[in-house]
């Protein structure tokens, strides 16, 4: 992945990206999804792995309009803008994201807070059989997180710690 970060955020080589990257691999590798959703894309390096993994539709959203122009560069500069777009959004319930969905795969590399805050939304967006990959998360902040996924009536498949952060993979059943 050739990768310029800029102004925003995700150059790859923080622990909550790896666990992220990981996760991804690890889940194209079973099947690659149709369609993913990277929530907070910052650079778009998640989405661009998805992509690169086998996803074969990815929607790249960020809260932050520059990050968006960088993640649509970086997208250019890999060759994927036929499986990858960009748009900036805030929210889980924006119609851009609720029309495109549901998703095989949601991603979101963020903070807890913000994670809790959308966890309606953003488990509304995970298809049937469909997963949810949260990551940005002390492994402290990691038992309020999985209760407020499971409230959502998603379940923990599988936990990624690495430097004191975590991934955490979710499934929604059929």
């Amino acid at each position: 992945i050739l990768l310029d970060a800029g102004l925003a955020f995700g150059t790859g080589r923080a622990p909550s990206t790896f666990g992220c990257l990981q996760a991804i691999d690890d889940l194209c590798r079973i099947r690659p999804p149709r369609t993913m959703l990277d929530m907070g894309t910052g650079s778009g390096v998640l989405a661009m792995a998805a992509a690169k993994a086998g996803a074969r539709a990815v929607l790249a959203a960020d809260i932050d309009p520059v990050a968006t122009e960088v993640t649509r560069n970086n997208v250019k500069l890999n060759g994927l803008s036929q499986r990858i777009a960009a748009i900036t959004a805030s929210k889980p319930d924006d119609p851009r994201l609720t029309a495109a969905g549901p998703y095989e795969l949601v991603v979101a590399n963020i903070l807890a807070g913000p994670l809790c805050h959308m966890a309606t939304g953003l488990a509304s967006l995970v298809a049937a059989n469909g997963y949810l990959v949260l990551s940005g998360l002390l492994a402290r902040e990691e038992r309020l997180i999985v209760a407020r996924y499971r409230s959502t009536g998603l379940t923990l498949a599988r936990r990624i710690p690495r430097e004191g952060w975590h991934t955490l993979v979710f499934r929604r059943r059929a």
